[in-house]
């Protein structure tokens, strides 16, 4: 029985493993990679045309898990930098 019960469960991972795979790909086939290259001439540039696309893709949320702004102390001096 938890043999049957391992199956089951491997078949179901395998799955979804199958359908993120396939909904990745066509999402990666669809971003214009070379259009967004072009046009990334500097950082920022880079980051809104390649960086927060492709996570986006990967399925992250911009407000959610992105950080813009960062404290650094360095040397026991605290300094808000800005991406």
């Amino acid at each position: 029985m938890l043999l049957l019960f391992f199956n089951f469960k491997k078949n179901k991972i395998m799955a979804k493993s199958a359908q993120l795979t396939r909904s990745l790909k066509k999402s990666l086939e669809s971003f214009d990679v070379t259009s967004a290259i072009k046009s990334s001439n500097d950082e920022t540039n880079t980051r809104i045309l390649l960086i927060h696309p492709f996570l986006e893709i990967l399925g992250y949320k911009q407000i959610v898990d992105f950080t813009h702004e960062y404290v650094a102390d360095i040397k026991g001096k605290s300094k808000l930098y800005r991406n």
